[in-house]
């Protein structure tokens, strides 16, 4: 038996592996529109069974999707105003920020099988959420959670990344990992930063949307690299960045959303 076989840390988001020539249908298949999701969708989530958890920030609740199945879950909640952000674990425990100033982040916990039913309709659920003990000091743009679950936050006002570890036990346990506070395009600085990804091995990307670029920060560093965007060697231009996430090749797929389009983009090819 081989046990020089490294294993590969078991994650709770899809990380799908396409070939150099994929490419996409270009006209799109539609699960879901605004009267179920309202006007404005803020996040979405897709783990390695392929359900989709949807952030529907005008109805004030999370939309879960099962694969094969066409009738979603609804999850509603009365303290649920405005989801923000989400992102889910391997046991399926949800956690979501509020659109609120400060910010505050609750999870779902699935050992509460949704907290039971709300209405007569069986795909409409009663969350029961919980409050944990880390409130960042301004609105929590974007989440995400690392594989030793310590919890980052991207504050968008503040021009920061903080991370909270799992150990915390109050918002005073915030440690700021990139950005100092003040908007610039220095390689330490970020301006209204959004969408955040962490791998496996703790390097930061983000989705500096104020400075149009993809910053790419290795663990413990506070001066950044631009992997894509201003001043990088891709010679693609953003307009906006929102969201960044890597597949399971390690390529880049970014939301330019003033450029309305996703680009792909790693270390062989951009497009």
């Amino acid at each position: 038996m081989n046990t020089d076989i490294p294993q590969v840390p078991l994650v709770s988001y899809n990380l799908p592996k396409f070939c150099p020539n994929a490419t996409w249908k270009q006209i799109e298949t539609m699960f879901a529109n605004d009267s179920l999701l309202g006007s404005f969708t803020s996040d979405f989530f897709i783990d390695r069974n392929n359900t989709v958890y949807i952030a529907a920030f005008d109805m004030n609740q999370i939309v879960i999707f099962q694969e094969g199945n066409d009738i979603p879950i609804i999850l509603m909640n009365e303290n649920l105003t405005k989801p923000n952000s989400l992102f889910v674990m391997t046991n399926n425990d949800i956690y979501v920020t509020y659109d609120t100033d400060p910010s505050n982040i609750y999870n779902w916990t699935n050992s509460d099988t949704y907290g039971g039913y709300d209405t007569n309709l069986s795909n409409i659920y009663h969350w029961t959420n919980q409050g944990i003990p880390i409130t960042p000091s301004k609105i929590c743009g974007a989440l995400f959670i690392d594989i030793n679950y310590n919890i980052y936050c991207s504050l968008y006002y503040t021009h920061q990344i903080m991370k909270y570890p799992s150990s915390s036990s109050t918002n005073n346990n915030g440690i700021r990992i990139a950005g100092n506070g003040s908007s610039g395009s220095l390689s330490n600085l970020l301006s209204n930063p959004m969408g955040i990804f962490v791998d496996t091995n703790f390097n930061l990307y983000v989705a500096d949307s104020g400075n149009n670029r993809i910053q790419f920060f290795k663990p413990g560093e506070t001066n950044g690299s631009t992997v894509v965007g201003t001043v990088s060697s891709s010679n693609i231009i953003l307009r906006k960045p929102t969201s960044v996430i890597l597949d399971g090749n390690g390529y880049l797929f970014i939301v330019d959303s003033n450029n309305n389009r996703i680009i792909m983009s790693g270390s062989l090819y951009t497009r």
